[in-house]
């Protein structure tokens, strides 16, 4: 005849059972949750955002993931040189000896080009330590590397010519940050920016040529088909005077 178990086994069987129902039920809902927070986001941003110029800030903790990762090796390939080489060849006919700051670094691939010419000083400042601890083994006296949030940065000096390479579009609102690093620029100094095609780079091109006079762009386009705009801009407007910072 069946009888039934003293342990009590079946019936902790039956509470674990339930308890693991729950958690899954629960971590269901956390995913999905998250996946519509995400796509929320997205959506916002190509809808709102995006038209008006904003930029995608990321976190420092992705940044430092990537670098540690390799990611971005990819920038010392043959298919980046191009681009990365306009803008050298900017810097140096534009000022034989220029004080350059390099807002977004990464790991000193530009500076490894841009020293090969020689310069006053070279400042380059990404938010990545991983970047700037691979960019500091090649540096030389006269060149730095900090780490820092450009967005928050503020530079103490003034420059002949600030480059954002691939980065402005990381900034919140790049208009402004465009406009606070252009008082940082010494008399006749220029800012010269380089930004892939992609998402909403014309609105933030559009935005940057109402603002600033622009001297002179370069296409690039690589065999696989990436293309980029390399600007130059001077922070004065069509009749030669000096731009008000943007607030």
């Amino acid at each position: 005849m069946y009888t039934s178990n003293p342990s009590g086994t079946g019936d902790q069987y039956s509470d674990h059972l339930a308890v693991g129902v729950v958690k899954g039920k629960t971590k269901r809902r956390e995913i999905l949750s998250r996946l519509f927070s995400q796509a929320f986001r997205r959506l916002y941003y190509s809808a709102i955002l995006a038209p008006k110029g904003y930029g995608t800030p990321v976190s420092k903790d992705t940044w430092e993931h990537q670098y540690k990762n390799g990611v971005w090796d990819k920038l010392n390939s043959i298919h980046e040189f191009a681009h990365y080489m306009v803008i050298v060849g900017y810097v140096h006919h534009l000022s034989e000896t220029p004080k350059i700051l390099d807002v977004g670094c990464g790991h000193g691939r530009l500076f490894e080009l841009l020293k090969l010419f020689g310069f006053e000083s070279y400042l380059g400042i990404d938010l990545s330590s991983e970047a700037i601890r691979r960019a500091e083994q090649q540096l030389i006296k006269n060149a730095e590397f900090r780490v820092a949030n450009f967005e928050e940065w503020t530079p103490n000096e003034q420059f002949d010519v600030i480059i954002f390479n691939e980065s402005i579009c990381y900034a919140k609102h790049p208009l402004t940050v465009l406009s606070r690093y252009a008082e940082s620029l010494r008399e006749d100094g220029v800012i010269v920016i380089s930004l892939c095609k992609y998402g909403n780079h014309e609105v933030i091109w559009h935005q940057m040529e109402e603002r600033f006079l622009m001297v002179d762009s370069t296409v690039v386009q690589n065999r696989e088909g990436h293309v980029w705009k390399v600007k130059v801009f001077r922070p004065t407007d069509s009749r030669g005077n000096r731009v008000i910072p943007f607030i």
